[in-house]
């Protein structure tokens, strides 16, 4: 294990983090990192923000009732570079809170991918392979809203971004070599594409595998109570599997219940769900029945369960291009080109990845 400085106490009051922003407002380029927790509720609960510079870092306890808007203004600063690893479920965190998404930022993990590593390559494995660095992460599923927070917790949360700095300048000077910083750039711009999805309950069919094989009308409902589990886990603040299950909403869109009973013998009633929920279930089912014939079959998400129409001997062809190109350049396929994308160049998407940004200059026409 290697040895670090005295690692600083958490900032829990006004002054301290004041100070702490002053600070960090001479610094061009910062490290980023969050913990919070996401067990019993629908909305992630931000418990710490961390944030390094190139000799110190910081711990802002976000459940204290501090003002914060300067820690903002310095994170949305265009200006200055931020550092992530692995940064959508921070960059998530951050469009709830505040309803926009960082410019400027660069996630180390995709940097690693361009370089060779897996996609979803750890913190850890990176340190040690780049910078020789051993961390723990035996604090990965601690309780980050309890106070006070141990000593612990609080190295646990800083270690991370306390080499974030440093890891980047290593994988910075290899990408140079190689000419793809820009390429890690861009991919970390995209990381979230469209942020308002997230909390769209519109969009919540789409995370649920099973419609895949249900019938017509049946899809059509699945699709409606996706809508209704999305928004009843929203007022509740309930995880969405506690409200109703996957498994408990594909068999009420397959079986279309009619009375309570019928629920039972599904068995959907659970502790969160009473009567009056229970009864906009059926209500939903029958209004379904009323419209069936008005229907059109959902359109289908990339996934591989999903049948949808598109040239086999294409994809196969795109696949094989895209599995030598990703060879040439010595990283995995699947960071040139997911399934989806393949399946989104194939059926000729505009926004198809591979039609984009470097990716369109690397593989070409």
């Amino acid at each position: 294990m290697h040895n670090t400085q005295k690692l600083p106490n958490i900032l829990e009051t006004q002054d301290s983090i004041n100070n702490f922003v002053s600070v960090l407002s001479s610094k061009n380029t910062i490290g980023l990192d969050t913990e919070f927790v996401r067990i019993r509720t629908y909305y992630p609960k931000l418990c710490l923000v961390q944030i390094a510079y190139n000799s110190g870092a910081g711990c802002i306890d976000y459940l204290q009732s501090n003002d914060l808007n300067k820690v903002w203004q310095l994170i949305f600063n265009p200006k200055k570079l931020k550092i992530f690893h692995s940064a959508r479920q921070d960059l998530e965190i951050l469009f709830l809170i505040k309803n926009r998404i960082p410019e400027n930022i660069f996630d180390t993990q995709i940097g690693a991918a361009l370089l060779g590593y897996p996609p979803q390559v750890g913190i850890k494995k990176l340190l040690k392979d780049e910078l020789n660095i051993e961390i723990s992460k035996t604090e990965t599923r601690s309780d980050w809203s309890k106070r006070p927070l141990d000593l612990k917790q609080i190295e646990y949360a800083l270690e991370d971004v306390n080499h974030l700095l440093n890891l980047h300048n290593v994988l910075e000077k290899k990408l140079k070599a190689k000419e793809r910083y820009s390429w890690a750039f861009e991919d970390s711009s995209r990381i979230l594409t469209n942020p308002k999805e997230l909390f769209n309950p519109g969009s919540a069919w789409k995370r649920i595998s099973g419609i895949k094989n249900l019938k017509n009308k049946n899809q059509h409902l699945a699709a409606t109570l996706a809508t209704w589990r999305e928004q009843t886990a929203m007022q509740m603040d309930l995880p969405r599997q506690w409200v109703l299950s996957d498994q408990s909403l594909i068999e009420t869109a397959k079986k279309e219940p009619v009375s309570l009973t019928h629920l039972e013998n599904i068995g959907i009633p659970n502790r969160y769900l009473q009567k009056p929920e229970l009864q906009e279930i059926l209500n939903l089912v029958k209004l379904n029945k009323e419209k069936t014939k008005e229907m059109r079959k959902l359109k289908p998400k990339f996934n591989k369960n999903y049948k949808i129409r598109f040239d086999a001997n294409l994809l196969e062809k795109f696949s094989k291009v895209v599995a030598k190109k990703a060879n040439e350049l010595k990283i995995f396929p699947e960071v040139l080109a997911s399934k989806k994308d393949l399946l989104a160049m194939v059926q000729e998407k505009s926004n198809a990845k591979l039609l984009t940004g470097w990716r369109k200059k690397i593989i070409g026409s």
